[in-house]
């Protein structure tokens, strides 16, 4: 894929009345690192300059995007916008999978040297007219159901975590629902199934414990008499479910569903509040502390073994995604993610229907994952 960058510009920050925002406790507890998604859509699609007058005319709503990640200047950084072309055909890369070159497509981020800028947009036209738009964003600025939060992962090389993106039909997501008793979600049983899946080919001892974290919305849970429409920002806690790998991969896909579902439903109102009242406590009451609250997530994403994160984005109507111009999404995908034990279900864009279910792992377990994840037993 040949990729050639026209120019860089930066979209400048609104006037504010204050030069800091504080994290709030959900914020603390977020990952500390971008999340890069990919959108590609087919012709046709707008101009270039009619983008950036969108994006420069939506931005002010939410002052958070153009906020300055560390104190050095005064200031909002305002958000980077790279322009591309790519010289062939959208078509030619479609349905996107996951592959080195897509790091071409996106502006560089969580390397040595971090970007001040919280959101970072990349703008790829094809020669076809199709477009893929890049957009990363910092998760301690909103939750965006992006990756789940690691609480203890070790670090290993990125190169040594391979993505791979898992294709389940209509019909193959009917029969796991239907020997998961026909009880469950979608995702609630597509997840199960994956991680019994990840146990399997990781070849944990039998005592071991693994466990599943999912991120739970809290907008759902606290209602719109606490949360307001179109709230922006950080409203997520994890929901963590676990067994011993001999009780997983020994158990039926019903017996792994129950326990998400559990886990999910125990993170309820009343869980979220009494996080409110933590950090109402701890953060926007303590700041006479000698040990004030410090973020939870701070290292570079590395390996979650022996426990999987998943996330959903089956709710999020990604297919009312509309350029206004008649071109549709053609595809999704997250960018590369050097962290082992990441999954994420997605709605599949296919004609067919389905699911697309995204699966970061160490690569020599991930090779055999792909031999496995389309068998029921």
């Amino acid at each position: 894929m040949e990729v050639q960058v026209k120019r860089s510009l930066v979209v400048p920050p609104p006037p504010r009345e204050t030069e800091e925002t504080p994290l709030t406790v959900f914020e603390l507890v977020a990952p500390t690192y971008h999340v890069t998604v990919l959108f590609a859509f087919s012709p046709p699609n707008p101009t270039t300059r009619a983008l950036l007058d969108a994006l420069s005319a939506t931005l002010p709503h939410f002052p958070l995007l153009t906020a300055r990640l560390d104190r050095r200047g005064r200031g909002g950084a305002g958000a980077l916008v790279v322009e591309a072309e790519v010289s062939s055909d959208l078509a030619d890369h479609l349905p996107l999978a996951p592959s080195p070159e897509l790091a071409r497509l996106h502006p560089p981020v969580n390397t040595d040297a971090p970007t001040p800028h919280v959101l970072l947009v990349q703008i790829n036209r094809f020669a076809c007219g199709g477009l893929v738009v890049a957009s990363s964003a910092h998760h301690q600025a909103a939750d965006g159901q992006g990756q789940g939060a690691d609480t203890g992962a070790v670090r290993i090389d990125p190169s040594e975590v391979a993505n791979v993106l898992l294709h389940y039909p209509s019909e193959f997501v009917a029969e796991l629902k239907r020997r998961a008793q026909g009880k469950y979600t979608t995702f609630e049983t597509v997840s199960a199934h994956v991680w019994k899946k990840i146990t399997a080919v990781r070849g944990l001892d039998a005592g071991a414990r693994t466990s599943v974290n999912v991120s739970v919305n809290g907008r759902a849970r606290l209602g719109t008499g606490t949360v307001p429409n179109g709230f922006f920002g950080n409203l997520i806690i994890n929901a963590s479910s676990g067994a011993t790998a001999r009780e997983l991969t020994t158990g039926t896909l019903a017996d792994a569903a129950a326990l998400i579902r559990a886990g999910i439903r125990a993170v309820d109102r009343r869980y979220f509040q009494s996080f409110i009242d933590f950090g109402a406590l701890h953060v926007d009451g303590g700041r006479d502390e000698e040990e004030p609250l410090q973020p939870a997530n701070v290292d570079e994403p590395g390996v979650l073994s022996p426990d999987v994160d998943s996330d959903s984005w089956l709710h999020l109507e990604l297919h009312r995604l509309d350029m206004g111009l008649g071109g549709r999404l053609a595809g999704i995908l997250p960018a590369k993610v050097p962290e082992d034990g990441v999954v994420v279900v997605m709605p599949s864009l296919r004609k067919s229907g389905g699911v697309e279910v995204f699966v970061a792992l160490w690569e020599k377990h991930a090779n055999e994952l792909t031999s496995i994840a389309y068998t029921m037993d």
